[in-house]
């Protein structure tokens, strides 16, 4: 018995001689309060949406920068935050990084020389890189408050050939 509780009490000692202390440290902590979240929709419907394009023919398009198969879509605000201003910002992975408008993608990419542009309410292109020509809206009352937008085809270049059109584009809504 002595001969179990001697080794057991060495390795207790010497795992309690090894335990050392290390200097502290600082951990920060930071966070954000926000007002009350807006209810969003797209046409009407929940924040998600899809949005169906009309089929055109290859004869739509006369010259790089035409746009043909205009199809208008909103986002609205309601119970947001009485006095703020409103911008709803856009990103893809879809952008084309030379031209601002979105590629298609998967099957769509059989399609050429066509990609998609977001317009504002005014008709002006949206270039998807930097949100240039998105408009800001204040919020004067309790909503709703309605950010209208155009997706179009738009040509890219002076070869055009038919596919299908797809690909995706995110929003959020930014408040000042």
């Amino acid at each position: 018995m002595k001969s179990l509780t001697l080794p057991a009490a060495v390795l207790l000692a010497l795992a309690a001689g090894g335990a050392q202390a290390a200097t502290g440290g600082q951990i920060s902590f930071t966070g954000h309060v926000m007002e009350d979240t807006c209810e969003v929709s797209v046409n009407g419907g929940g924040a998600d949406a899809s949005i169906n394009l009309p089929s055109i023919s290859t004869s739509d398009f006369d010259t790089v920068g035409s746009t043909a198969g205009e199809q208008r879509f909103t986002i609205a605000l309601n119970g947001c935050t009485v006095g703020q201003t409103y911008k709803v910002d856009f990103a893809s992975a879809n952008v084309n990084p030379t031209t601002g408008n979105l590629a298609f993608n998967g099957e769509a990419m059989s399609m050429s020389g066509i990609e998609l542009q977001i317009a504002n309410e005014e008709l002006e292109a949206i270039d998807l890189r930097t949100n240039a020509n998105n408009v800001s809206k204040p919020m004067d009352e309790a909503g709703p408050l309605e950010f209208a937008y155009y997706a179009r085809y738009v040509q890219t270049s002076e070869l055009v050939s038919p596919g299908t059109a797809d690909t995706a584009l995110l929003y959020s809504i930014r408040y000042d």
